[in-house]
C-alpha cells in the first residue's frame, strides 16, 4: 500500500502537482512509519529510502522557490535517515541509502550559489 502512495506521489510531481505529490508521499511515510515501529529489521531500511526520496522532493521545491521550510524538512529527513541506517553498517543497502542520505544532506546545507 505505501508503494502505491509513492508511486502517485511520484505522479503528481511529474505533472507539476507538488501539493498532491506532498500528501500522497505523506501517506505513504505513515504507513512505513507504523510498519516500522512494528518490525524494524525488515521496515527500516525501507522507511530510510522513503525518507530520503522525500527528502528529495524538498530539496527540488526549495531550488525551485527557496523557502527555509523546504530546506528544513529535507534536512530533517536526510538527518533521520542517516541516524536509522547507521544502524546497519554491515547492510550493503543501507550503506548505499547512507550515501545518497549524505549527498542529501550535503546539498541542502550547501546549495548552489546562483549569481545574478
Amino acid at each position: 500500500m505505501s508503494e502505491t502512495f509513492t508511486n502517485l506521489g511520484n505522479l503528481y510531481y511529474l505533472s507539476n502537482r507538488y501539493g498532491d505529490a506532498e500528501k500522497a508521499y505523506n501517506k505513504a511515510l505513515e504507513i512505513n512509519e507504523k510498519l516500522s515501529i512494528q518490525n524494524p529489521k525488515v521496515f527500516e531500511i525501507q522507511l530510510c529510502n522513503l525518507l530520503i526520496n522525500f527528502g528529495i522532493f524538498q530539496a527540488d521545491l526549495f531550488e525551485k522557490e527557496p523557502k527555509q521550510a523546504y530546506k528544513t524538512k529535507g534536512l530533517s529527513y536526510a538527518e533521520r535517515a542517516i541516524y536509522i541506517l547507521s544502524k546497519y553498517p554491515d547492510v550493503p543497502q543501507a550503506q548505499d541509502y547512507m550515501k545518497r542520505a549524505i549527498d542529501l544532506k550535503q546539498k541542502l546545507e550547501n546549495p548552489p550559489v546562483i549569481e545574478p
